[in-house]
């Protein structure tokens, strides 16, 4: 994920002890941020790879992007909303698929 997402990778201050919750964590709050900012480029950059990275993870890698991502998204209409905008095929399905298990 840092590799690929420049964004995100200059803000984060990587630990190698850092576990994968939080990475997926920290990554849900600056998505979070640059929806609030409405950072429209940022919001691509991770969306798309979001989208891709899903359909090519096993069940335990789309759990992260479920729990740490999909559910704090969850926190807000408006978060929903550029999730529904952004998210594409499998990574929109499961984000549906929360959504409706939430409300």
């Amino acid at each position: 994920m840092l590799k690929e997402d420049p964004d995100f990778s200059k803000l984060y201050d990587y630990d190698p002890e850092d576990g994968e919750y939080i990475v997926f964590g920290d990554f849900a709050s600056f998505i979070i941020e640059a929806m609030e900012d409405n950072e429209v480029q940022v919001l691509v950059n991770c969306f798309d790879f979001i989208n891709d990275r899903i359909k090519l993870s096993d069940h335990e890698v789309k759990n992260l992007f479920e729990v740490q991502l999909f559910e704090a998204f969850l926190e807000a209409e408006r978060f929903r909303d550029y999730a529904k905008e952004y998210l594409k095929e499998e990574a929109l399905e499961s984000f549906k698929n929360m959504e409706s298990q939430a409300i």
